[in-house]
């Protein structure tokens, strides 16, 4: 039982997605919300008491809740870490860039029968620095994906005009 655990600890901990659909009614949905500049003490069933946030205390209290993860203290890398579920110093090589050569979380779902689709920040291509290209969403065992910021030259302003790709799709403004 212990096992079985650590493995869903496992999945969960490391899914930055939207809700996945199962394809088999017997594989639970799973969802993952990484939130920029948002700590444990702000959500209620971690015990904040600055926010009203009854939607997440619904899903944590029917759900399975962590104690324990571990972030970097910029958004790219933990985002990095989620995808691989390593530890920075096995994967980091370049800020805004996920190695294509890795393996993501959504692989691993996507072989487990799990539909997968992600919603929210991408900046894992390129960041006009380094001379490297990263990992797209559709490449990365993502099924669909709704981001801002796939590419950077692409990305419109951060808050009032962020551009959006719908799979594959550059929205317009």
């Amino acid at each position: 039982m212990k096992k079985r655990y650590f493995y869903a600890a496992y999945l969960m901990l490391m899914l930055t997605l939207s809700p996945a659909h199962a394809m088999q009614k017997s594989q639970p949905n799973i969802i993952l919300i990484l939130a920029d500049d948002l700590g444990v003490e702000t959500i209620g069933s971690y015990g904040g008491e600055s926010y009203q946030t009854p939607a997440l205390d619904r899903i944590a209290s029917e759900g399975m809740r962590f104690e324990n993860a571990h972030a970097q203290p910029l958004c790219t890398p933990s985002r990095v870490k989620l995808m691989t579920g390593k530890y920075n110093f096995r994967n980091y090589k370049h800020f805004m860039y996920l190695d294509p050569s890795e393996t993501t979380f959504a692989h691993s779902l996507k072989k487990a029968g799990y539909r997968t689709m992600i919603s929210g920040k991408w900046q894992l291509v390129d960041n006009g620095i380094d001379d490297v290209e990263g990992m797209l969403p559709q490449h990365s065992g993502f099924d669909d994906y709704f981001l801002w910021q796939v590419r950077r030259e692409n990305a419109g302003s951060r808050y009032w005009g962020p551009r959006i790709t719908d799979n594959g799709r550059l929205m317009a403004n």
